[in-house]
């Protein structure tokens, strides 16, 4: 522990950034001070295996069975996971299960589990933590394939790659970590270049649903809007996933919202924000909930009690029997937030009471 405890303090003295310059792309901020040059030794012996899988593909990924009311469908949505720098370390000295200890069970409540995976999952060295154990200021993620496997024993279903990290290692980091993800039936959605068409449906009690990724510092918003009109269009409940705003921003802005209001003209159900790295405001717009920022799920931010604070949101569907065309549809009959911390250095943990956002808002 003390050498844990050596890394700990040395990093609570530091602001992490966690934006990169995006291709030439303004917005983004640099790492705000550089850590001490300062040897830090890691135990690295748990280093995955080089072994690449073998396909990749963005088929559906059926999600988790829960015994619950096979009328709702419960769909939880959590923040910002980072699996690089110093969470690379706890996950070599006590595996990455340990990180979802806390919050696994209520994740496997769920029928359908999302986060947003920020960073690309490859087989090739760290950056950020050198084989001497040094931890570097470099803001180009990679994660190890072990993070997969904690994930799937999690309860996840799937993660949007919609940010500003998962483009790290490029196209062939983009490609490796898809393939990951689907060799451990862990779908995904989105696209760090807001590629059209990266939607997932995905089925739940017989019912289908559609996620959308939307990362706000690439081009290509109409896409993701011609996208959520379609996918309306053919009925389905269709949830997107934001990744947008100013970093450690506690209010959204005015682009956030002019982007939601477009997003809830085109037929989206619900949008729910990341990249923040804080808790921001919620607010809905017309009948759609809009959560601006669930904050951190899953990150080595320690700095001040906002960026160790998130939330993990709840999205309540009721199936509905009497559809115009026979299939099966859902309508959204609740939104709850669920507080988390990981202010104890050792994965998230449920904080607080359960917040609900539908009271007077939905039948």
């Amino acid at each position: 522990m003390g050498r844990v405890n050596t890394i700990i303090w040395s990093i609570l003295a530091i602001t992490f950034g966690a934006g990169v310059v995006w291709m030439g792309t303004s917005g983004f901020k640099e790492a705000a001070l550089a850590l001490a040059n300062i040897p830090r030794r890691i135990n690295l012996t748990a280093q995955s295996s080089n072994t690449f899988p073998s396909s990749v593909s963005n088929s559906p990924s059926q999600p988790k069975v829960t015994v619950n009311d096979p009328s709702e469908v419960r769909i939880l949505i959590g923040g910002d996971m980072m699996f690089d720098r110093y969470v690379r370390v706890l996950g070599n000295d006590h595996g990455y299960d340990w990180l979802f200890n806390d919050i696994s069970p209520l994740m496997k409540s769920a029928d359908i589990a999302i986060a947003n995976l920020e960073g690309p999952i490859v087989a090739t060295s760290s950056k950020t933590v050198l084989p001497s154990g040094r931890i570097t200021t470099v803001l180009s993620f990679a994660f190890e394939p072990a993070v997969v496997g904690a994930m799937a024993d999690a309860g996840f279903t799937a993660v949007s790659l919609a940010n500003n990290h998962t483009f790290n290692r490029g196209q062939a980091g983009l490609d490796e970590t898809r393939s990951w993800l689907s060799d451990a039936g862990i779908g995904w959605f989105g696209d760090p270049l807001n590629k059209p068409g990266t939607y997932r449906i995905i089925m739940a009690k017989g019912v289908p649903i559609a996620f959308v990724g939307y990362h706000e510092f690439y081009p290509g918003l109409n896409d993701i809007i011609s996208d959520i009109e379609k996918l309306h269009g053919q009925g389905y409940p269709v949830i997107v996933m934001a990744h947008w705003g100013d970093e450690y921003a506690t209010s959204s802005d005015a682009l956030q919202h002019k982007i939601a209001k477009q997003m809830a003209d085109a037929g989206a159900t619900a949008i729910i924000g990341a990249h923040p790295h804080v808790v921001e405001n919620n607010e809905w717009i017309g009948d759609v909930p809009v959560v601006y920022s669930l904050g951190n799920l899953v990150f080595d931010q320690y700095f001040q009690p906002d960026v160790m604070h998130g939330e993990i949101a709840e999205l309540d569907f009721s199936r509905m029997s009497d559809s115009p065309d026979g299939k099966p549809r859902a309508a959204l009959s609740g939104v709850k937030l669920h507080p988390v911390s990981y202010a104890a250095y050792s994965g998230p943990k449920p904080d607080g009471d359960t917040i609900d956002l539908a009271a007077g808002k939905l039948n």
